[in-house]
């Protein structure tokens, strides 16, 4: 179902409540245009498979899909408050990096 939610009408606020959602980007008193570049840049993260749904729970194998760990496979420890404790592996050993959840994808 689409809505046609005016500029004035306070009916998008319900996504926040939506399941999945963490947050509307950003945070204002209405939704905002946003540009071109972002939405190709959001397309081609689909594309390659970064936005993929599903829960991220302790014992995930992630992919960062971008970031200073673009490209690395991460094992989640814990997910709390839209950060990702995970362990990677790096130089022979396991070191343990906190990654924000939108920088990665379930594999």
């Amino acid at each position: 179902m689409l809505l046609d939610l005016a500029a004035t009408d306070d009916r998008w606020k319900q996504v926040n409540s939506t399941r999945a959602i963490l947050r509307l980007l950003p945070s204002s008193e209405r939704p905002i245009a946003i540009r071109t570049e972002e939405v190709l840049a959001l397309h081609e993260a689909e594309l390659d498979g970064a936005l993929v749904s599903g829960m991220v729970t302790p014992g995930s194998r992630l992919r960062a899909y971008r970031g200073a760990l673009a490209n690395q496979v991460i094992q989640c420890i814990d997910c709390v408050d839209g950060m990702v404790s995970a362990l990677l592996s790096c130089f022979g050993r396991e070191t343990r990096v906190s990654i924000p959840v939108g920088n990665v994808t379930i594999l």
